[in-house]
């Protein structure tokens, strides 16, 4: 390994550990998203053109932590039907869907947490049926939070991790969509939201592969909103700024699992 890419990847260790900052709350976030939703479904109570009435339903991705977390709870409380999805539940996301239901039992919420792994088609498909028994078969709004992020140069960035990032920050957000928005035509009726960050706007070194992702998830939600507008479906992007959650702890963790694949496996690395 020559040099100066010797001395990138230590550096890239060394900004590893950079990304422990300080960063603002969620409450920014929350209050982006809420303003969107609000308005659009504004009571928790709402008479269908059936007759029914029922509350209005929210599903959220990545709920184990941070904004999907906070967001499910603000949901929960404010009277919506909320439906919180987490990846790997009988495993190292046991406690956190734990919590959210103790919450839900001792607080009285209608909030269920279900099991989705944005990266596969099958847990998507079995995670919004489930849903879709919980909720009637209605799905008004759909939140798109789930996402990661691997801090590297363009130029050290493998097809592997290129393939992982945006199976996770673009192709999850398709697949919820192309299983949620069935109902949502039948409905004439419906809300999806991308959280997405200022990153799919302006590039940022280090950030290559994020960006890329981002700006993607923008581009393929332009297109979703000129493409579903006539059944009554809205597509709309939250841009949070940089917010203090499990994201930056998570992107030392791949940042970390990349750099040692390399290394051991890369001639040249």
């Amino acid at each position: 390994m020559d040099t100066t890419r010797r001395n990138l990847i230590f550096g890239m260790l060394a900004t590893s550990s950079a990304l422990a900052v300080t960063t603002p709350g969620v409450k920014q976030a929350l209050s982006q998203i809420t303003d969107i939703v609000n308005p659009a479904m504004p009571a928790a109570g709402y008479a269908y053109a059936q007759g029914n009435t029922t509350k209005k339903s929210v599903l959220i991705t990545g709920c184990s932590s941070g904004i999907g977390r906070a967001t499910a709870l603000v949901f929960a409380r404010s009277g919506y039907q909320t439906i919180a999805s987490i990846r790997n539940l009988q495993t190292k996301n046991a406690r956190a869907a734990s919590e959210l239901r103790s919450i839900a039992k001792n607080e009285n919420l209608d909030l269920h947490v279900v099991e989705i792994d944005i990266t596969s088609d099958q847990s998507v498909r079995e995670g919004i049926q489930a849903a879709a028994k919980i909720n009637g078969n209605r799905f008004d709004v759909v939140i798109n939070n789930a996402g990661i992020m691997l801090p590297l140069p363009v130029e050290l960035l493998p097809a592997t991790a290129w393939q992982m990032t945006f199976d996770t920050n673009v192709m999850g957000a398709s697949r919820i969509g192309r299983e949620v928005l069935p109902y949502m035509r039948i409905q004439q009726d419906g809300l999806i939201v991308q959280i997405t960050s200022g990153a799919g706007r302006v590039v940022f070194p280090l950030l290559g592969s994020y960006c890329a992702n981002k700006f993607a998830l923008e581009a393929m939600s332009d297109a979703m909103r000129y493409e579903l507008a006539p059944f009554g479906v809205d597509v709309v992007v939250v841009q949070p700024d940089d917010t203090k959650t499990r994201l930056f702890a998570n992107a030392r963790n791949y940042l970390q699992q990349t750099l040692k694949a390399m290394s051991s496996s890369v001639p040249g690395y």
